[in-house]
């Protein structure tokens, strides 16, 4: 009765621990289920879907944009597995991280030239022949363009009473309105020579600057509160870019744009290219950095003035912020409009791409940086006088 007894327990723990393994067993499997469909490169793309094939991680990051919110209705899937590169519609070359690529192109198969960063700051591989048949980047002129945002136009221009009443409430947000100046920036001085600029400017007049470059924070990981504080205490932000080329404007000024803040940019001329007129304030406008403080320390004093820089609302909503999954699905609804047998032939600007990118993209070295040593206008008319002995010689 004993012996039994005895046995009947070493069975009951057996049991329990082939249960609790088991238990074990089941949870492991469930969450690799999960994570599987968490991560899209790790799912299976059905018959019916368009495979694109990132060749190599954006910013060096595995992570791959989500469609879902702002294109379910597509049928693409993106992946970083290369095992899909037969079955694959296109494959995206990520340009300022790119160090290796094949030229093996299938014929029915699109190879991307994609970058949403300056030529100035995209480290281009040497290649003898252009591989690509298609370009994303945020030049108007690229097969799929991807600017940095959208401004919209109103249907109908923004009736007079309505426009009465946006004045009113800007006024009384004027009001409230603490400081004059703010600067967000991760990166100080880089190759627009920015920071030098900026730092005359303070001498001048006060700026607050958050980031890595100042003494304030505010995450961007904490996006909405960084734009209520933005919209609460500032009538003005430094939208400068980190290298200035045509065509290249970021969130910077869209930010401010949204925000209902004035943006001071760099350039005149490229702002114009980008943003509404009358929606910003150019330093290149300005002999020196002490006018411009002299400009918005008078601008912030005097309220009419300050609200001729939003006669922009009449005719545009608000900007409309892009994402790294907007160009994708531009991207996956320019592959579901092309025939999946048809015989791919390069584009125009994907034909000679890195020449196009790069030779043809008027870009301003150190720009900041001569605004304070040199006259605007000489300077440009240098620069133009160089590239054109450039390409006479080359």
């Amino acid at each position: 009765m004993y012996a039994l007894t005895f046995l009947e327990r070493v069975i009951k723990k057996r049991c329990v621990k082939v249960a609790a393994k088991a238990i074990v067993i089941i949870c492991i499997v469930v969450m690799l289920m999960l994570t599987q469909s968490n991560y899209p490169q790790f799912q299976q793309a059905d018959s019916s879907t368009i495979s694109i094939l990132l060749w190599n991680p954006i910013f060096g990051q595995d992570k791959i944009p989500s469609l879902a919110t702002e294109c379910a209705e597509l049928t693409c899937f993106l992946t970083l597995d290369r095992s899909f590169y037969e079955t694959s519609a296109a494959v995206v070359f990520h340009m300022p991280d790119l160090n290796n690529y094949t030229q093996e192109r299938l014929p029915n198969q699109h190879f991307v030239f994609f970058s949403l960063e300056s030529p100035i700051n995209t480290k281009l591989p040497n290649m003898e022949v252009s591989p690509f048949t298609l370009t994303v980047t945020y030049q108007p002129d690229s097969d799929i363009a991807v600017p940095y945002a959208e401004m919209l136009p109103r249907q109908e221009p923004m009736s007079s009473h309505e426009y009465e009443a946006t004045l009113h409430s800007l006024r009384s947000a004027f009001k409230e309105k603490r400081f004059k100046v703010a600067w967000f920036a991760s990166s100080c001085n880089p190759e627009s020579r920015r920071g030098d600029y900026i730092q005359e400017l303070t001498k001048h007049i006060d700026v607050h600057i958050y980031g890595r470059c100042g003494r304030r924070n505010c995450s961007r990981r904490n996006g909405n509160v960084c734009d209520q504080l933005i919209r609460r205490d500032y009538k003005f932000t430094l939208a400068f870019e980190n290298s200035v080329c045509n065509y290249y404007t970021t969130e910077k000024p869209y930010t401010a744009l949204q925000n209902l803040v004035i943006p001071v940019v760099l350039n005149r001329k490229i702002a114009e290219s980008t943003l509404p007129s009358g929606s910003f304030i150019a330093a290149d406008d300005f002999k020196s950095p002490r006018q411009l403080a002299n400009y918005l320390t008078h601008l912030s004093e005097n309220v009419d003035d300050y609200l001729k820089y939003f006669k922009w609302l009449k005719l545009f909503h608000k900007p409309r912020m892009t994402s790294m999954a907007t160009a994708f699905c531009k991207l996956c609804a320019f592959l579901e409009a092309q025939s999946p047998s048809s015989k791919v032939t390069p584009s125009e600007t994907a034909r000679n791409a890195l020449q196009w990118y790069t030779e043809e993209r008027q870009c301003y070295p150190r720009y900041a940086y001569h605004l304070l040593r040199m006259d605007r206008r000489f300077y440009l008319k240098m620069n133009d006088f160089i590239r054109a002995f450039w390409n006479f010689i080359s």
